[in-house]
């Protein structure tokens, strides 16, 4: 699970679709007090294995202020292709968080990985 999460990190923080959003703002499971918007936080379960290699379902969740939805949008359907391009894309969804007002969208995908030790 490790090094899948040092990977996911890696390659969204390197990729310019991400970058020109969130920057470096990019963590595993939940995000400091205190971040500002955007930010994105990915979430991994390990279900079992496959011939192929060990498969995680995976959750990238990226938080915009309220007054953002049509960047959250327009993000979702950017992200759609990257992952899709590198995974198996499983769906998306956009919502709002009440507590903080924020708008967030959720993109769901399966990771399989062949870690040779």
């Amino acid at each position: 699970m490790l090094e899948l999460s040092k990977k996911l990190y890696q390659l969204f923080s390197e990729s310019e679709l991400f970058s020109d959003v969130v920057e470096k703002r990019i963590f595993p499971v939940v995000a400091g007090e205190g971040v500002g918007y955007p930010f994105s936080i990915y979430t991994i379960q390990q279900v079992p294995g496959t011939f192929d290699g060990d498969e995680y379902n995976v959750g990238l969740h990226t938080y915009f202020s309220p007054n953002k939805i049509s960047e959250a949008m327009r993000f979702s359907d950017a992200v759609k292709g990257f992952i899709d391009d590198r995974f198996i894309y499983e769906g998306s969804g956009i919502d709002f968080i009440d507590k903080d007002q924020s708008i967030v969208v959720s993109i769901y995908f399966k990771a399989i990985c062949d870690y040779v030790d």
